[in-house]
């Protein structure tokens, strides 16, 4: 949507690098803290990375991007 809007990259980019923290720190708490009762995939300082902790990192992660790139349309093309 946000390309087929015409709205320049830049504009999204300038508006989108505050989000791109939140999108990380969303990540990391899943993938630290998440899905404790599956397999393990590796350790890192101390905290288990696990299967379903990844997963629930990466749909979570992209929830967001969702909900931030249809914000970003309806905001800035009206």
């Amino acid at each position: 949507m946000l390309r087929a809007s015409n709205i320049p990259y830049s504009a999204i980019y300038c508006n989108g690098k505050p989000f791109i923290i939140l999108v990380l720190i969303t990540a990391l708490y899943h993938l630290l803290f998440s899905a404790r009762d599956s397999q393990v995939v590796a350790t890192i300082l101390g905290f288990n990375l696990t299967e379903g902790g990844i997963g629930m990192a990466v749909s979570f992660s992209l929830r967001v991007l969702v909900f931030i790139g249809l914000a970003f349309f309806i905001t800035l093309t009206t």
